[in-house]
C-alpha cells in the first residue's frame, strides 16, 4: 500500500520522506457489555501502550500526506461481578466462577496506513485502517487465544517540524474479547501517539 502511495503521489509531485519512532498510550473499553438479567456483571477501562515505526509520505506544495505505522502493543481489560443472582434457576452455576477482579492482557500487532489532509499551519486530520493480530491472555486459567481485528481510525494531529502529536481513535469491527459472557467482544480505542522523525 505505501508503494501504490508513493507512486500516486511521485506522479504528480516530489515526495519528502520522513520516518522515526512513535510511542501510543491511551485506554481502550468494550462496545457492548449486556449479559443475563439475571447477571450483571461490570466493566472497567484499562491502558493500551504500544511502540513502533512511522513512515510518512509527504507531497511537495500539497494538502494531502500519508503514513504508514507498524505497532507492537500490550494491553489489559479487567471486569468483574457486581450483581446477584436473582434466584431464577441458571443451566450454568456462573457464580462459582472467579468472576471476582479478572484482568485479561494481550500483545497485539498493527499496521496502520492513514491518508491525512493538513486543516491550518500544523494541524492535520486523517482516516484509515489499523488491520489488527492480538494474542490474548485470560487470566481465569483458561490459556490464551488470537484474535483478528480491522479497526476504523481517525487521526488529529499538529505537527510541530521536530516532533509530531496526535489523537487517534480506533473503532474495531470484530470481536476480540471472549464473548461467552458478553454480547459483544468488539473494542473501542484511544491513543495519544508521539512521532519523533529521525
Amino acid at each position: 500500500m505505501c508503494i501504490m502511495l508513493l507512486s500516486a503521489f511521485g506522479a504528480s509531485a516530489q515526495v519528502r520522506l520522513k520516518s522515526g519512532l512513535i510511542v501510543s498510550g491511551g485506554e481502550n473499553k468494550f462496545y457492548d457489555i449486556s449479559l443475563q438479567e439475571s447477571l450483571k456483571f461490570s466493566y472497567e477501562r484499562k491502558f493500551d501502550a504500544a511502540i513502533g515505526y512511522k513512515l510518512r509520505l509527504e507531497p511537495v506544495g500539497k494538502p494531502f500526506f500519508a503514513d504508514l505505522d507498524v505497532q507492537l502493543g500490550y494491553g489489559q481489560w479487567k471486569y468483574f461481578h457486581i450483581g446477584e443472582n436473582s434466584g431464577e434457576t441458571q443451566p450454568n452455576d456462573y457464580l462459582s466462577l472467579p468472576w471476582k477482579n479478572i484482568t485479561d492482557s494481550y500483545f497485539r500487532i498493527a499496521v496502520n496506513p492513514t491518508l491525512n489532509r493538513k486543516v491550518y499551519d500544523g494541524w492535520y486530520a486523517g482516516l484509515g485502517v489499523e488491520p489488527t493480530l492480538y494474542l490474548v491472555s485470560k487470566s481465569e486459567s483458561k490459556g490464551s487465544f488470537s484474535a483478528f481485528d480491522v479497526p476504523l481510525t481517525a487521526r488529529i494531529g499538529y505537527d510541530f517540524k521536530y516532533i509530531d502529536l496526535s489523537f487517534n481513535y480506533k473503532y474495531g469491527l470484530c470481536d476480540v474479547t471472549d464473548t461467552q459472557y458478553f454480547e459483544s467482544g468488539k473494542i473501542r480505542r484511544w491513543q495519544l501517539q508521539l512521532f519523533i522523525p529521525f
